[in-house]
């Protein structure tokens, strides 16, 4: 069976690994000169920063295929600040927002499968919980009747943690298991076991100089891919396209698979970001990140790490007004609440598109979209997943079906 894997992003790199762990013949085609898309670093006077809040655990599918050498472990560290439910909250446990007040509680409904928009989840909060989440969302530019639920994930804002009504909640899980998508308890199955990996060299380095070569035989890059309808399935043209194939995974944008069958193309609604990078002078010998709920600043995250022997920082945040000045003042005072008291020295910044949230409309489409292409060549890429890991495994399912 030959396979061709369209986009050399995370996802098409660990499909190209597990075909060819498997011994398919695939081809992966990328139309830059690179791999490992948004992954790769930013780089500013010389030196590298991570573009984002970017590692890899050893509980994701990709993991297993991925070369060791090049990565280093660490013990998980993460945690969030939360102000938008009127207090302070720091946590070092919880990635998300957390809210010390005790609330009157009540059994959400099962909403889970449901395509609703995130104004209709809120519903299945208190009123407490609810407005103040409606306000931080529409502080950061989210339009709650247009998008899908799932667009809380890429929010890191699925759930929400009541240190104080943990017992209440493990009650209302135990009773309604979809509480569990609107409650969080603390994942209690961490082990010394699980381990969060970074390269210390950076992932340019890291994916040119250990993943490259293991797939460089059947790597075509600067290719310019266009999909076409053949009766009931799909072909390939461009100019480094050689021969048919019997399947085609399409892991990037599918609007172009969209156009091909003359349905609508997606809204791909845009989460306009601005990433801030720079050194920080104080040693950081664990990676960590920072979740922010804030009325106060729009930053989302803050991420500390080590990068080619210097402690550096990457702060991601919506594109406002906010001055750098504040955006930096803002982050110090964070990090200093999680006992990190240091300088940052700004290096570059850079205006970031994110399409990681979905429309409902959107939602719909790609659902639909799955469904069109069922009995054809072209495999589903987990287009309406959200993260790398969930499509890595939409994807190993799809290719299990067709061995």
């Amino acid at each position: 069976m030959k396979i061709a894997i369209v986009g050399a992003g995370s996802v098409g790199i660990a499909t190209k690994l597990i075909l060819d762990k498997r011994k398919n013949d695939s081809i992966l085609f990328e139309a830059t000169n690179n791999i490992g898309g948004l992954l790769r670093d930013l780089t500013f006077e010389g030196n590298e920063f991570f573009a984002g809040c970017h590692y890899f655990t050893n509980k994701e599918e990709v993991y297993k295929f991925l070369p060791s050498a090049g990565l280093k472990s660490f013990g998980y560290s993460y945690g969030s600040y939360t102000d938008i439910f009127d207090e302070v909250y720091v946590s070092n446990e919880f990635a998300g927002p957390v809210i010390s007040k005790v609330t009157q509680l009540r059994m959400p409904k099962n909403v889970d499968s449901l395509d609703i928009s995130i104004e209709e989840k809120l519903e299945e909060y208190p009123e407490f919980i609810k407005l103040n989440l409606q306000k931080w969302l529409s502080g950061i530019g989210i339009e709650i009747n247009k998008m899908h639920q799932t667009s809380l994930l890429g929010l890191s804002a699925i759930r929400v943690y009541l240190p104080n009504q943990i017992k209440e909640i493990a009650e209302m899980r135990a009773e309604n298991p979809s509480a569990s998508n609107f409650y969080g308890l603390l994942y209690v199955n961490h082990t010394h076991a699980d381990l969060f990996s970074t390269p210390p060299d950076g992932f340019n380095s890291y994916l040119d100089a250990n993943v490259l070569p293991k797939i460089i035989k059947d790597f075509k890059p600067k290719a310019s891919v266009k999909i076409q309808k053949n009766g009931n399935n799909f072909s390939l043209q461009g100019d480094k396209v050689i021969g048919s194939f019997d399947k085609i995974i399409w892991t990037g944008n599918p609007n172009p698979i969209l156009k091909c069958l003359n349905l609508p193309k997606l809204d791909s609604h845009n989460l306009k970001c601005k990433l801030l990078v720079g050194e920080i002078n104080v040693d950081i010998p664990t990676p960590l990140y920072i979740q922010v709920f804030s009325k106060k600043s729009n930053i989302l995250r803050v991420y500390v790490y080590k990068l080619k022997n210097k402690s550096c920082f990457t702060i991601e945040k919506i594109e406002d007004g906010e001055s750098q000045a504040d955006t930096l003042k803002f982050s110090k005072e964070l990090l200093e609440l999680f006992g990190i008291f240091a300088s940052l020295n700004l290096k570059g910044e850079k205006n970031q598109n994110r399409y990681l949230l979905h429309t409902l409309n959107d939602y719909k489409s790609l659902l639909h979209l799955n469904q069109t292409i069922l009995d054809t060549n072209l495999v589903s890429a987990g287009w309406h997943l959200y993260g790398r890991d969930a499509k890595i495994k939409f994807v190993v399912e799809q290719i299990n079906n067709v061995q």
